[in-house]
């Protein structure tokens, strides 16, 4: 189930930024690994296209939290390859990564 909700996640985050235009410079997204530089430039750009303020909003939170959810699902991967799944090892270092959002340290 929960790989279901990260891929779902994943897939919703694709078609997100896939709504953010064909030419490339209109494009914005991950090109940080902050997610608050993201919800930045998903503001910028979606005020620029002159859309509503409460639907530039609600968009570039979804951004916002679908970069976090994918930080962590990366920094869980890392500690699997890492550790080893279902390693005690792995298990701690994912828990660190939901704790501190996608950093394991």
């Amino acid at each position: 189930m929960r790989n279901f909700i990260l891929l779902f996640f994943f897939g919703s985050l694709m078609w997100l930024l896939s709504g953010c235009g064909e030419d490339k410079s209109k494009q914005f997204g991950f090109g940080s690994s902050d997610c608050n530089e993201v919800h930045r430039n998903c503001m910028n750009q979606c005020t620029k296209e002159g859309k509503p303020m409460n639907q530039c909003l609600n968009d570039c939170e979804k951004a916002r939290s679908m970069c976090a959810a994918i930080k962590v699902k990366g920094c869980m991967q890392n500690c699997n390859q890492r550790y080893g799944k279902d390693s005690s090892s792995a298990e701690i270092c994912k828990r660190r990564c939901q704790e501190n959002d996608g950093v394991a340290f």
